[in-house]
């Protein structure tokens, strides 16, 4: 059972959007196994937050009433499903095994081990392949190139270190990075992402 769109009609539907007794009813019993985290551009953080405190599955999509070129210029809203085979019970398996992300637009939202995972397996980082010295010679400047392989979108924003303070990865693009010769880590925070309602996912790049 996946509870959808549980903000729907907020001030319209009393309790439509808390965690009511008939919700913890199915939980206690372990009927219920999702929420639906964004149900076309609408985006439910509580529900996150849900998630990822109650070990639920995140769930994203449409409910569509229309043609699907009618409402979206992209991609649909969707469930990225973590599957180790293409088969129907292996879907059902990582379903189950809370093994999924949540995609709207260019918004990502999921627990912080499946958003991490995902991330590293899109985007890679070259060696360096040219470095600079400034005037007094000490100071050594290394170029990178930092590439997305997927159809995804990341928004990243230095967090700590010493380098390229923003950087936006385009579906299928590389861009430069720079960073001084003795650093040997970027963190940065994926700020299209959500790992709670409030937080976004933060991760190691390194050089």
């Amino acid at each position: 059972i996946f509870w959808n769109h549980p903000g729907w009609k907020v001030d319209q539907i009393e309790g439509s959007y808390e965690w009511i007794d008939f919700v913890e009813e199915l939980y206690k019993k372990n009927m219920l196994d999702g929420i639906e985290v964004f149900n076309g551009f609408s985006f439910y953080k509580k529900a996150l937050d849900w998630c990822v405190d109650k070990n639920l599955t995140v769930m994203g999509s449409t409910d569509i009433h229309n043609l699907i070129s009618h409402e979206y210029a992209g991609h649909r809203t969707m469930t990225l499903v973590f599957a180790r085979e293409r088969t129907a019970s292996s879907i059902r398996e990582a379903l189950k095994e809370r093994r999924t992300v949540a995609w709207s637009g260019n918004y990502l939202a999921g627990k912080e081990e499946q958003l991490e995972n995902l991330f590293h397996a899109c985007v890679q980082v070259s060696p360096s392949y040219y470095s600079k010295a400034d005037k007094s010679g000490k100071n050594i400047t290394q170029y990178y190139e930092i590439s997305n392989a997927s159809d995804l979108y990341f928004e990243l924003h230095l967090k700590e270190g010493k380098g390229t303070k923003e950087v936006i990865l385009y579906p299928k693009s590389s861009q430069i990075i720079t960073a001084p010769a003795d650093q040997k880590k970027l963190t940065y925070e994926v700020r299209n992402t959500y790992v709670r309602s409030d937080q976004h996912l933060v991760v190691d790049i390194w050089l």
